[in-house]
């Protein structure tokens, strides 16, 4: 079952103001403000639909929002996950210059006419034989090997991108992670891995992530007294694509009947990504056996041998590494963003050895009404000289932090 909306990259604070009644239809007006010090530029903020249209009555029949900022359309994203044709959510896509605010103008248009926004996210999972078709269920390959799943699946299992990085999840039994590096912001990983090695800087970037045996950028495992077990390795797992969108793409992995030790589990992975940021986000929701279980996640140090490790913000912490990792020997910064209250401790892995090796990860609190949340960065020097230095990269991340900590508010104005 998908969850119920619950975190979201905006705070709404509805203020209704009361004006003189009159007959004339009212314009909705939305005033957005950044209460930060800092600009924000190309934000993404989502908002519930039914927050705002008592103001103007229901959502109209076959009709969608649109946000109008002077002459500008602003780009939104409308998500209608149950197919009834009003979206549960809306993501708009705003720039505000620190201590600011933009009121924003509420139009409907009908559904055939609403705007066709430049796509900043893609969601791509094809078989290497039939790359024009995208693949919404697939069994998970029985192998741990490249040269079985690279002959099945182009780019050996679903990418996902935005407009700054991108990553993609091996769907064979190692279930890692890796990191596709970009030059462009194009979204380019339809074609990737077809012809010429992506493996070899090109026009659009490369694959800079060796993964090896561990848990590469930011994949999941459970750990119970003191051994590593990589989830995805035995039992059954699926694939669900979710939403795809100018602003934000989706997809679920489902894993059932999958044993840690003698304890059968059976677990949900969401990942989305989100337009203009280093990084993809995760919630895993699962039944745990007990409190000797952690869910854990991780980042490679093949080629690092430091860890840094650091509270930011009010309310979270992260794990991060820095070092010419990069497989073009560039700089390369990873880290996963933790909130406080699930995080638990960390730890290395074995260097060698059967099973998971060679990362850092993280043990995290979760279960079925408490999901492990996290957001997993990449930040590659080749395709953003702000990431040679340890201190752009740390800055990227604690900014971010700031925004998430204090999202862009949300004022409803009814005007006439």
């Amino acid at each position: 079952m998908r969850r119920n909306f619950r975190i979201f990259s905006v705070f709404l604070l509805f203020i209704t103001i009361t004006l003189p009644s009159c007959n004339a239809e009212k314009t909705l007006v939305l005033r957005f403000k950044n209460s930060l010090k800092l600009d924000r530029i190309n934000e993404v903020v989502a908002l519930n639909l039914t927050s705002f249209t008592a103001e103007k009555g229901d959502l109209p029949v076959g009709s969608l929002p649109v946000f109008i900022d002077g002459t500008d359309t602003l780009t939104s994203q409308n998500i209608d996950l149950n197919k009834d044709g009003i979206p549960e959510e809306i993501l708009v896509e705003i720039s505000l210059k620190a201590d600011s605010h933009k009121d924003i103008e509420v139009v409907y248009v009908l559904r055939e006419n609403f705007p066709d926004f430049p796509m900043k996210t893609n969601l791509h999972f094809a078989f290497k034989n039939n790359p024009q078709t995208e693949i919404d269920s697939a069994t998970r390959i029985q192998s741990t090997e490249t040269k079985v799943t690279a002959k099945i699946l182009q780019m050996e299992g679903p990418v996902w991108e935005n407009d700054k990085v991108g990553f993609r999840n091996y769907y064979d039994l190692r279930n890692g992670m890796d990191i596709f590096g970009k030059i462009s912001d194009k979204m380019v990983l339809d074609s990737i891995g077809l012809t010429s090695s992506y493996h070899v800087l090109s026009n659009w970037g490369m694959d800079i992530l060796k993964v090896a045996n561990s848990l590469g950028a930011g994949a999941i495992g459970v750990e119970t007294n003191g051994k590593l077990y990589r989830i995805g390795d035995n039992g059954q797992s699926a694939f669900e694509r979710i939403i795809e969108g100018p602003l934000k793409s989706e997809f679920a992995f489902y894993f059932t009947n999958w044993t840690a030790g003698t304890e059968r589990i059976n677990l949900i992975q969401y990942i989305s990504i989100t337009s203009g940021l280093y990084r993809f986000e995760t919630e895993v929701f699962a039944e745990l056996p007990d409190a000797s279980y952690s869910l854990v996640t991780g980042i490679v140090n093949k080629h690092a041998d430091s860890l840094v490790f650091k509270e930011t913000g009010e309310n979270h912490v992260f794990l991060s590494s820095f070092a010419k990792q990069a497989e073009d020997s560039a700089n390369l910064g990873m880290a996963v963003l933790i909130p406080k209250n699930i995080y638990k401790s960390h730890e290395s892995a074995p260097n060698a050895g059967e099973g998971i090796t060679e990362c850092y990860y993280a043990r995290m609190k979760m279960n079925l009404e408490d999901p492990a949340h996290y957001y997993f960065y990449a930040g590659w020097e080749t395709g953003n000289s702000v990431f040679g230095s340890s201190e752009g990269f740390l800055g990227t991340i604690e900014e971010d932090v700031h925004k998430l900590e204090s999202p862009i508010q949300i004022q409803k104005l009814a005007i006439k």
